[in-house]
């Protein structure tokens, strides 16, 4: 008989690695993961600038994809990014080893600390005063470190009852796992369409503890059109909060509140008229490296979405 191929075939990564100013990590980081991208790792380059690698799942990036990368840094105005910009091919081992290089556990608020995985292993070395959140950054969708997500989980921390929750397009499952670790009474519902992060998000969930808090759902909003929630999260693009923003005030019950990020600074006015429109205030707002995060409830007297 012939030998038995046992040795696992390496997978093969391809990253994009650029340098641009510390101020405009975010927007970069974000601007890839709408390319495509699984995550971005982020290395300091001196005290005003940063190296960003953003990886992606699969061996090459084709010409289509090199050149709609192009465009969006010009559409961006972040053509200097061009100036540095390599794609390079990492073996899994040398992909994994680059992320846990650049992903150490770091505080949120006043009671979390976010946690790569492998600080499970390290206790030791964590907050004893904090709550570990912790996160597979392999192949996560957000893990905490933006500014939109960190805006999400500083909201959820300030909720003293956030009752029924969901989160829509929950990604790596990040909020969610914030919400049923700070308040583990509340009623959790995570949705997600992309059914690679529904995977990681309950991979994470598990890796919490929290998994039989949390109801996972894969699809779209009219999986819970029939619910009533106190609390819905939607750290999405400011497009997808305007053309959602409707739906919610349906769903929404009295007294509630919507938690709204993911939107790019300019963008935050075009926000304002679907607000209005719907009978909701900004009640908190957040403004910071390009980013805005508010927080939504309805205006007094206004009525419920029917």
């Amino acid at each position: 008989m012939g030998e038995q191929k046992t040795e696992k075939e390496k997978r093969v990564w391809a990253t994009a690695e650029f340098e641009t100013s510390a101020d405009r990590e975010d927007i970069c980081c974000w601007l890839m993961i709408q390319c495509g991208a699984l995550g971005c790792q982020v290395e300091p380059l001196g005290e005003r600038d940063v190296k960003i690698i953003a990886s992606f799942e699969r061996e090459k990036l084709s010409e289509n994809e090199l050149l709609n990368l192009r465009a969006c840094f010009e559409e961006y105005y972040l053509g200097e990014c061009l100036q540095t910009l390599k794609i390079v091919a990492l073996e899994e081992a040398d992909w994994l080893t680059k992320w846990k290089e650049g992903f150490h556990p770091f505080d949120i608020g006043k009671k979390l600390q976010v946690c790569p995985s492998w600080y499970k292993e390290k206790k030791e070395e964590l907050k004893p005063d904090r709550v570990q959140l912790f996160i597979d950054p392999g192949m996560a969708f957000g893990t905490g470190l933006h500014a939109t997500t960190r805006y999400c989980l500083g909201a959820i921390e300030g909720i003293d009852d956030p009752g029924d929750v969901v989160d829509v397009g929950s990604g790596s499952g990040i909020l969610a796992i914030a919400v049923a670790l700070l308040h583990p009474e509340a009623q959790v519902t995570a949705v997600e369409i992309d059914p690679i992060a529904v995977e990681n998000s309950c991979y994470n969930f598990k890796l919490n503890g929290v998994e039989k808090h949390i109801e996972m759902l894969t699809g779209e909003l009219d999986l819970v059109e029939s619910r009533q929630f106190d609390t819905i999260l939607s750290n999405l693009t400011c497009e997808d909060n305007m053309a959602l923003l409707p739906d919610y005030a349906k769903i929404l019950k009295p007294g509630g509140r919507i938690v709204c990020a993911g939107i790019l600074l300019e963008k935050h006015d075009r926000l304002l008229p679907v607000i209005d429109s719907i009978g909701f205030a900004i009640v908190d707002n957040d403004q910071s490296n390009g980013w805005s995060g508010i927080t939504l409830m309805r205006k007094t007297g206004a009525c419920s979405g029917s």
